[in-house]
């Protein structure tokens, strides 16, 4: 029933999966499965990651149908 992964490396493993997507200026998608991330311990990982997003520059949260738009207007789709 959903992950067994200590909520520090789930933490670890989100960062550095944002890290690499800001290195590149690529957008950072994270996907989300109420069976894994709907426990507290998860949320509160959440919580410091999404922290953690916003202490850095030019970083903007958007929906799905937000970026394929921008990528349109801006000819990169």
């Amino acid at each position: 029933m959903g992950s067994m992964n200590p909520p520090a490396d789930v933490f670890e493993g989100w960062r550095l999966e944002f890290d690499g997507a800001y290195q590149y200026g690529s957008a950072f998608i994270l996907t989300m499965h109420p069976q894994v991330t709907g426990r507290l311990a998860k949320l509160m990982v959440l919580e410091r990651l999404i922290q953690y997003i916003r202490s850095h520059s030019n970083v903007e949260f958007m929906r799905h149908i937000d970026v394929a738009q921008r990528w349109t207007e801006t000819g990169m789709a």
